[in-house]
């Protein structure tokens, strides 16, 4: 990922819904690392499903599926 791009990356249940924003602003460092502790956005635990992580930036837009067991 290039140096003060741009980034959203935002969490989404299986129908769609945003269940949290993670991270949205200019992206400065080397590496881009995000981490969640599975909470939505009222700050509240979500439950076992799958889940999808979207990544976008100004030149690309990423999703990868996630899957939470407990």
């Amino acid at each position: 990922m290039q140096n003060n791009m741009f980034v959203e990356c935002e969490i989404y249940d299986v129908a769609g819904k945003l269940v949290k924003n993670i991270y949205k602003g200019y992206w400065t460092k080397d590496d881009f690392k995000v981490i969640w502790n599975a909470k939505d956005s009222k700050g509240n635990a979500v439950g076992p499903g799958v889940y999808f992580v979207r990544l976008k930036t100004p030149i690309s837009q990423d999703c990868i599926k996630l899957v939470i067991t407990e």
